[in-house]
């Protein structure tokens, strides 16, 4: 039995004990641990081990032990090579020699729920949230429900069911207004929605710099696709603007829009699909494209041929997208789905 770790590891498993090899099958740790965690992504920064009797410690890639296994937990290491540690009842920020460093705030915490760039999320005993840096400092008052990880020195914050941003001064910088705020630390910007449906996104200088219905921030080909007064534009993470042939370099339709109608040309602008359809979407990786008449929706394939007639009612569904004769149905938070 074996899974993935990371990129440079697998978790293999003899006779109830794990270990890890690394992707040649070499052994990196020997079998004998109850479970394995990654300190990160890459394997040079070690795992966490726990033993049959639940207890934690840390291992590096040459399978030596740097803490031994006698922790109630172990958290991720800080950037400069501190780990957070429970022993007894108390958090603790430990060297790799095992020493202690004195962080009484830490000690207070019920507990540690994330760490960067020496900064702290800690959740105290009445389950409200702050951020302190290793020398104990408040840099955010223990008073969120929830507080993630934003900018450099900001903090998404939630506050009565509704989201904002702290800065590392403890000063809100934006008013907790929003029905969900997320970073994507890739692209470097925050996607944040009243509603649930439009979004607005904030760069690094918190400047809403787009507002839209987003429906990809492709963080692999850095883009940003949104639709904005009815059109679906895109953007790369500049947040300036790109035309869809510079984006979807394999497709063989791209959208165009005359007299208010919508239809399809071909990379040298040669229509394809005349101006007929009252909407459309791009086409999707499968090389097919909704399109939409009269209020009703269908989907034609990469040739522009019609496979399926404007004939589904489809206005209840926040994402419009085909597989051939299927379409996307109504997305819940346990699958994705397509029916016809």
């Amino acid at each position: 039995m074996y899974k993935r770790q990371t990129d440079n590891s697998i978790i293999v498993e003899k006779d109830g004990r794990k270990g890890l090899v690394d992707s040649t099958g070499k052994k990196v740790i020997d079998t004998e641990y109850k479970d394995i965690k990654a300190l990160g992504t890459d394997y040079k920064l070690g795992y966490i081990v726990i033993d049959e009797d639940n207890n934690y410690g840390v291992v590096d890639c040459n399978n030596q032990k740097v803490l031994a296994t006698k922790y109630k937990d172990i958290k991720q290491m800080t950037d400069d090579g501190k780990y957070i540690v429970k022993e007894k009842d108390n958090w603790e920020l430990v060297n790799k020699d095992g020493t202690a460093q004195e962080n009484k705030a830490l000690e207070d915490a019920r507990d540690v729920t994330g760490i960067k760039l020496g900064n702290i999320i800690i959740e105290n005993d009445k389950n409200k949230l702050g951020v302190i840096n290793q020398d104990g400092e408040e840099i955010v008052s223990t008073d969120y429900d929830s507080i993630a990880f934003a900018f450099t020195d900001t903090f998404i914050v939630e506050e009565k069911g509704k989201f904002g941003l702290v800065n590392a001064e403890n000063k809100m910088v934006i008013d907790p207004i929003y029905e969900s705020m997320s970073y994507v630390e890739s692209a470097d910007l925050i996607e944040a929605s009243e509603d649930g449906i439009t979004s607005n996104l904030i760069n690094n200088s918190l400047e809403t710099k787009l507002s839209g219905i987003v429906s990809e921030i492709n963080t692999s080909k850095s883009y940003i696709k949104i639709r904005v007064n009815d059109q679906d534009k895109y953007y790369n993470f500049r947040f300036e603007e790109q035309s869809e042939k510079d984006i979807n370099t394999s497709n063989t339709l791209f959208l165009t829009k005359q007299a208010g109608k919508y239809g399809f040309v071909d990379k040298n602008d040669k229509e394809v699909v005349e101006c007929i359809y009252d909407d459309a979407k791009a086409q999707n990786a499968y090389g097919y494209a909704a399109v939409q008449k009269d209020g009703k929706w269908g989907v034609i394939d990469q040739t522009g041929k019609v496979v399926v007639e404007p004939t589904y009612d489809l206005s209840d569904s926040m994402q419009i997208d085909f597989i051939g004769e299927w379409h996307l149905g109504n997305v819940d938070s346990n699958a994705t789905y397509y029916t016809k």
